[in-house]
Formats: structure tokens, sequence, C-alpha cells
């Protein structure tokens, strides 16, 4: 396994991830306390508990921990590049020195908001066009597995040449008649 702040991916890691929601969410309240006159590890200190995410929340005492051991604030976000981003850590590297991390915390979590609603609008605008694409992919299994070999039975007895996109969709319905879990085994 991974040492804990490595930002090396372990298996643990891979089933506990913290949403973007969530870091906007401790970034809004962060600005908010340290806005209020809260020192920074109090700050942190206040917000621990009240984390779902028992990965955040143990991201955050690992935060606390190493700025009270005088690390700055952004060098004890920058071990964990899959939470924060480095755009994030610059961001607060620059707050702290200039002495405005309340109007950088405030900015970042105004972005990452913004970006959640972007993502959200995106997956919506996109989950009926691939539902219909889904749909409409069965159904066309469907008719060329189930349909289409029954009428080619009314084709055969009638004797008569068959024009080429004709003859052409039988044979695709032969094939996937046999050859359908091949189709089933490329779609996973």
């Amino acid at each position: 396994t991974a040492k804990k702040g490595t930002g090396r991916i372990t298996f643990r890691s891979l089933f506990s991830r913290v949403s973007p929601n969530e870091v906007a969410m401790v970034t809004r309240q962060l600005a908010t306390l340290v806005g209020a006159g809260l020192p920074l590890v109090s700050a942190i200190d206040t917000m621990i508990p009240q984390m779902k995410s028992r990965t955040l929340t143990r991201v955050l005492a690992q935060i606390k921990e190493s700025i009270t051991e005088g690390n700055s604030f952004a060098a004890s976000l920058a071990p964990y590049p899959g939470i924060f981003s480095p755009l994030y850590v610059n961001m607060v590297h620059a707050g702290e020195t200039s002495g405005t991390l309340e109007i950088v915390l405030e900015r970042l979590a105004d972005i990452m908001e913004k970006q959640e609603a972007f993502k959200n609008r995106v997956r919506t605008a996109l989950a009926y066009p691939i539902l219909m694409s889904i749909i409409g992919a069965l159904v066309l299994f469907l008719l060329l597995t189930y349909i289409v070999p029954n009428i080619t039975v009314i084709f055969a007895d009638m004797n008569q040449a068959l024009p080429a996109p004709t003859q052409f969709l039988i044979s695709v319905s032969d094939i996937l008649k046999v050859y359908w879990w091949v189709l089933l085994a490329l779609a996973a």
C-alpha cells in the first residue's frame, strides 16, 4: 500500500474518493471561518468533526498537523493532488502570500461550484441522446435478429431476385443471428 499523502493510487483510494462538491463546500466553510477572524488551524479543527467523508476527515487532520508543524497551507495541500488541484494549491499560495486567503478561498469555492453546475448541465443534456442511442441500437438489434429472419422466409418462397440492399440486410441479419455474442463482447 502507499504511504499516506503521497498521492499514489491505492485500492482503498479508488473507493474513497472525495467529490468536488465536498471540496467546494469545505473551501466555502473555510473562507467563512477565516473571514470571521478564526486562525487557519482553528478553522480546520472546527470543520473536521462536521465532515461526512472519512477520507476528507483524515486529509483535513493531516493538513492541520502539517500546518501545526510549520508548513504553509499551500504546502500542506500539495501532497493531495487528487483532492486539491495544482491550480487550487497555487491560488491558496497566492492568497497566503498576499494576505487575501479569505478572498481567494471564496473565489475558489465559486469556481468549483460553477464547474460542478456546468458538469451537471452537460450530463443532463447528454443523458437523453445517450438513452435514445441505446434504445435505438437495441431495437435495431432485435429487428435484425428476430424480425428480418422471419421475413426472409417470405422472400425465399417468392423465388425472385432481391435488390442488393435487401440481400445485404439479410446477410447482416444472418451474421448477427449466429454471432450476436461477438457484438455483445465488443459493446462491453
